[in-house]
């Protein structure tokens, strides 16, 4: 291919010009028909290899990087850092004040990122810088730690909410954009599907050095004939941080495709104002709404003590302490990994109101556990049932939802459930804090009323709802 007629394609092709456009052009410049068809096969078979090139890129870019974040969300799962926050000087009150206040932002950055993201793309350069950012919170726990800092140590918490935000929704859409579930490689498709596998094995090794370094009896690491003192918590938190920021350089190197254009978003407040009107103007939303809130307040609270109580009851026992922690949420991270299909089959089998009846007992058996049979085995067992408990209401609420309310109400629905929980999140949590600080077996007892008294009768309200005939959506 000459280089003149070489020239003259690529300038065609870069105006995205068709291949009969192209060849108009270029019959019109003088150049022979055989000589333009050689040079588009010639142009489309390097087009074609260069796009192979950059699948195989983006395959390689994004296997590091889940690679990464898994190995660094397994190292800092959420009861690990909670007891590190008590052994520095957390009471009970401060970290679920803190947890509570992280659920709550939470709710209403990944809201507003959910709606900035129907007018434009996040694309790699925000995540990436999130992922460096969200890196170096973990440095920040690090320094609080070892300056027994509560005040360093709730900001980092803080800190730590908007980056697992940022890895959530906003990346899994990106990804999706940029490499179609066909095109994985073998290896990143198991790693989108089974990498809670990893998560899990990564979280046994940190429950393992932080029994064997705890932070009242370090171990030593000797270098250069220096002896330094080797602390579980900086081993974690150190590699935890160099995963994330890793994680978001990795990120910043794929080669990113143009995105279509999404037009303009609805205003926040006009989604806002449009539930608060289904809200007060339909019982169904309403009891949505309701049954949404306080489940998820009555979860972060269950997340935020669960951990707690276990590692200072049962630190004797068994394998101690974060190890015994570790297990019990290794195992419930399996559960995890098979509690969708199973309630799926469940679901099929069974129906929508035993399915909630089922679920709600589920997420109650460790409460009962802890107040009527507080023993190591008997909680393991029923927290993971507990998972696949929460994954069972999950659809359970998803399919509700889709029998009573209309398609047009569903989306201001869920547009504006996060920000409509986020104030009710933060009282109940704080309320919760407060009692836990008082008597965490008091705690237990009151979700566990909420949970049978309060959640199923919401759910089954809302079961003879969907079954009345005329409350089929259209």
């Amino acid at each position: 291919m000459s280089h003149n007629i070489s020239d003259a394609l690529a300038r065609e092709l870069e105006q995205n010009h068709s291949p009969d456009l192209i060849k108009e052009h270029l019959t019109r410049d003088g150049y022979q028909e055989q000589e333009i068809e050689d040079a588009l096969s010639h142009s489309s078979e390097a087009l074609q290899a260069k796009k192979t090139q950059e699948v195989q890129s983006t395959n390689q870019i994004f296997t590091v990087k889940e690679t990464l974040d898994h190995i660094g969300f397994g190292f800092v799962p959420n009861p690990f850092i909670n007891i590190l926050f008590n052994q520095i000087g957390g009471s009970y009150l401060i970290i679920g004040i803190v947890n509570g206040l992280k659920s709550s932002l939470s709710l209403l950055y990944s809201r507003w990122i959910q709606h900035r993201n129907q007018g434009e793309h996040y694309g790699k350069n925000f995540i990436s810088k999130s992922g460096i950012l969200f890196g170096f919170s973990f440095f920040l726990l690090s320094i609080a730690i070892l300056l027994r800092n509560i005040p360093l140590f709730s900001i980092s918490i803080l800190l730590t909410g908007f980056g697992v935000v940022t890895y959530g929704d906003t990346y899994q859409y990106y990804r999706n954009t940029q490499l179609k579930k066909e095109r994985m490689t073998p290896l990143l498709s198991f790693l989108t599907q089974y990498g809670l596998l990893l998560t899990a094995l990564c979280l046994l090794a940190a429950g393992y050095l932080l029994e064997s370094y705890p932070l009242d009896n370090p171990g030593t690491l000797s270098i250069l004939g220096k002896t330094y003192p080797l602390y579980g918590y900086l081993l974690l938190f150190e590699i935890t941080a160099l995963c994330f920021i890793l994680s978001g350089y990795v990120l910043s190197k794929v080669h990113e495709k143009p995105f279509s254009s999404v037009g303009e978003s609805i205003p926040l407040r006009m989604v806002l104002r449009e539930h608060l009107r289904q809200l007060f103007q339909n019982h169904r939303t309403l009891l949505l709404s309701l049954a949404s809130i306080t489940l998820g307040a009555t979860q972060v609270l269950a997340n935020t003590y669960y951990g707690l109580h276990i590692y200072h009851e049962f630190n004797h026992v068994f394998l101690k302490g974060f190890l015994n922690v570790a297990v019990i949420s290794f195992i419930a991270l399996l559960a995890a990994l098979i509690a969708p299909g199973l309630v799926q089959k469940i679901n099929q089998k069974i129906g929508i109101t035993p399915l909630l009846v089922f679920g709600t007992l589920l997420t109650a058996l460790p409460l009962l556990a802890f107040l009527y049979n507080p023993n190591l085995f008997s909680i393991i067992a029923a927290n993971t049932l507990a998972v696949i408990g929460a994954t069972t209401i999950g659809v359970g609420h998803d399919t509700l939802t889709k029998k009573l309310l209309r398609e047009k109400e569903r989306k201001p629905y869920f547009s504006s459930l996060s920000l409509l929980a986020t104030l009710p999140f933060l009282i109940l949590t704080t309320a919760g804090a407060f009692i836990a600080q008082y008597d965490i077996f008091l705690l237990f007892k009151i979700l566990l009323g909420v949970l049978i008294l309060v959640v199923f009768p919401l759910y089954f309200s809302l079961v003879v709802l969907a079954n009345k005939p005329n409350q089929t959506p259209v």
